[in-house]
Formats: C-alpha cells, structure tokens, sequence
C-alpha cells in the first residue's frame, strides 16, 4: 500500500500543483523507491534520513557485540555504542560537502576509542583549540585562546593591554580564576565574599568542563564552548 500511495503522489504532481518531484526522502525502504523510479518519467534523488543511517550504526553494533561476545567492563558497552552511534550521526551531518572529510571524521572517533598508550591512534583527531582530544590540544592555542578573550583581536588595542591581558592570561591559564584575586590584592581593591564565591564557581565549572572534554562523554566535547561564543564577540 505504502509503494501505491507513494507513485500516487508522484505520478499527479505535474497535474495537481505543475511540478516534478525530483528528490525523495526514505528511511531506507527500497521498495517504494523502486516503485517511484518504475513508474515515473523524471530521474527521482534518492535522499537518506541522517537519524535512521545513525541508528542503523547502533542495530549493527550491537549485533555485533551479541555475535562476538564483546560486552564487559572496557568492551563495546551500551554506553560506548550509544557514543559511536551519535558521533557517527555528528560526523555525516558536519561534513555534507566531503565525503573524504566526513570518512575521516569517522574513523577519527573510532581510532580514538581504540587508541591505547603503546599503540596511540590519534592522527585523524581534529588539532586546536576546539578539538575535543587531549592527545591533540596545543596548550599554545588554549593560551593564545585565552589572551584573546581578554583582548578581543576585532578591538583596536595597544602593545600595553596586550602585554597586561597575556599576564591575566597567564596567570588563569595556570591557576584558574584564582589568579584574578592575586592581581587585585595587589591593586589594593577591595574583594568582597560575592568575588570570592564567582571565583570558586567558575573555576569548578571549568575543572567539570575540562573533565568532560577529556572524556568525550557529551556532544559539548565535540563543540568546543569556543565555537559557540565566537559570533558574539563581547566587549570588555
């Protein structure tokens, strides 16, 4: 019935609204791709839904973990299929324009799965401040990073605020936001208990963030809080 009523749709849409329908989106059903391209004159796309090829990713790991016997502590997990399963997903879906760029970005989550210390697999992990492997992470950048968000580069400033913003920037890169309150001690400025508690809060936050990241547990390991906060570009 499904493929009837799909070649219906195709075969009266010049008659009903003038046009050709020259893209079609499935879930993988073969049959009722066939019966559009059988029945109707005009080539028809194919057009896969991204989430059913991700969860296609999930049914054959976990298929595999059922025929090999790969379950266990430090094996293929529920947990480490469900990451796959959505980097997988993440990587298609980034990477629409290369496939060459979408096949590495691919196997980079696997390779970094399978990665131990005598046989490290990190070339294919993304390099720089915004990648989400700590094998790969040039604390240059992440310094460099922090600098620059004290002394945004889209605001003019002189080689003194550069000079003072790469100290601030020292300084929080080494000891967290902690090394805020040395400055100002030293600037004779009054601290008050609610710079006290913004600073215990940040620095936890950024300890927790850091925790996520090297364990790639959560999409935001991937989205480096870099990209999300670049378009705004605040002045301070």
């Amino acid at each position: 019935m499904e493929v009837d009523s799909m070649l219906e749709m195709f075969s009266r849409s010049i008659e009903k609204f003038g046009v050709m329908y020259s893209n079609y989106i499935c879930d993988g059903d073969t049959k009722t791709f066939l019966g559009i391209l059988n029945g109707d004159k005009c080539t028809v796309t194919k057009n896969e839904c991204v989430g059913h090829v991700q969860k296609r990713m999930g049914t054959r790991l976990h298929n595999k973990r059922k025929q090999e016997k790969l379950g266990g502590k430090k094996r293929l997990t529920e947990a480490l299929i469900k990451k796959l399963t959505i980097y997988y997903g993440l990587a298609i879906r980034r990477n629409l324009n290369s496939v060459e760029d979408m096949r590495n970005a691919i196997m980079a989550t696997l390779d970094h799965y399978c990665s131990t210390d005598e046989l490290p697999r990190h070339d294919k992990c993304p390099k720089g401040v915004e990648s989400w492997c700590g094998h790969t992470q040039n604390a240059n950048e992440t310094f460099n990073s922090t600098v620059w968000r004290i002394a945004p580069k889209h605001l003019n400033s002189g080689i003194k605020i550069v000079e003072i913003a790469a100290y601030i920037a020292g300084g929080m890169f080494n000891e967290g936001y902690s090394a805020v309150l040395k400055t100002m001690q030293l600037l004779d400025l009054i601290i008050r208990q609610q710079c006290n508690n913004f600073v215990k809060g940040a620095d936890k936050e950024r300890v927790t963030r850091q925790n996520r990241h090297d364990s790639f547990s959560s999409e935001e390991a991937i989205n480096s809080p870099l990209t999300r906060t670049s378009g705004r570009k605040p002045v301070f």
